[in-house]
């Protein structure tokens, strides 16, 4: 298949048929996009963005809508760790967000509830002091993973370790951790 290979942003306001569907954005082979990808139609086709390679995202921000399929990637999807999927068909806010392969089925992004999206957002996570679990809050959950990290039982990724940096001092130890035990007891009712 050919490959389509974009260093810069690229925006979608039209469609092409492939051999089964309607897409905004369709790569034969592999994709990558080093900027941001926004497709923009006024009624969305079955796919808005159909790869039958790998699907690899850059540092730019990507947002596709479709009919059956925001995205769909053969070979899979690579984000950077530093990115992440919300599926605002899920309500925006406290919509689901996944790290690393964990929203994808093989083929598709999935929402929350394990369904095809029709409508996916991949973006820079916001780093949140302390939300080492990445699920937007600062509870025991973070203070166990730290706590299994300082003892070597996990490894963090960049995001995960500029999370549990509380002090801000580039070192994660049990300073850290008191921290922000401390700020789970004085918020947690």
């Amino acid at each position: 298949g050919k490959n389509l290979e974009i260093g810069g942003s690229l925006t979608a306001t039209g469609g092409t048929m492939t051999d089964m569907y309607w897409a905004s954005v369709y790569a034969a082979g592999n994709m990558t996009v080093g900027g941001d990808v926004q497709v923009e139609n006024e009624v969305p086709y079955d796919i808005g963005i159909l790869c039958y390679g790998t699907l690899t995202v850059g540092s730019g921000r990507w947002e596709a809508e479709g009919n059956d399929y925001a995205i769909w990637a053969q070979n899979g999807i690579v984000l950077p760790e530093t990115h992440g999927v919300t599926t605002p068909e899920n309500g925006g806010i406290g919509a689901a967000v996944f790290h690393g392969n964990s929203y994808y089925d093989g083929y598709s992004v999935l929402n929350e509830n394990g369904r095809v999206a029709t409508h996916a957002v991949i973006e820079k996570i916001q780093n949140i002091k302390g939300d080492v679990s990445g699920d937007g809050i600062v509870d025991n959950r973070d203070l166990i993973l730290i706590a299994r990290y300082l003892v070597h039982l996990v490894e963090f990724n960049d995001v995960q370790l500029a999370a549990a940096d509380w002090n801000g001092d580039g070192k994660i130890n049990n300073s850290d951790l008191v921290q922000i035990a401390r700020y789970v007891v004085s918020v947690q009712p």
